[in-house]
C-alpha cells in the first residue's frame, strides 16, 4: 500500500519462509510495501526463493540465511 511521497517498510517474523512463501507473496501483492524485511526465514542462502520475490517485483534482495536457530 505504498503511497506517493511515503516509504513503506514492512518487517515480518515469518518463522519459516519455505512454509509461508505463498502467504508472503499474496500479502506482497495486496500491500505492496517498498521494502520487506524478513526474520527467522529458516532457510539457507542457496535455498532462499529469490526468483519468486523478483517475480513479485522485489529485484533487490539481500540474504543472510540460516537453516534454524544457532
Amino acid at each position: 500500500m505504498a503511497r506517493a511521497g511515503r516509504l513503506v517498510v514492512a518487517s515480518w517474523n515469518v518463522n519459516s519462509l519455505p512454509r509461508r512463501l505463498p502467504v508472503v507473496l499474496q500479502w506482497l501483492e495486496q500491500r505492496r510495501p517498498d521494502v520487506l524485511c524478513l526474520q527467522e526465514t529458516k532457510v539457507t542462502n542457496d535455498r532462499f526463493p529469490i526468483e519468486e520475490l523478483v517475480e513479485a517485483g522485489y529485484s533487490h534482495v539481500g540474504v543472510h540465511g540460516q537453516k534454524a536457530y544457532n
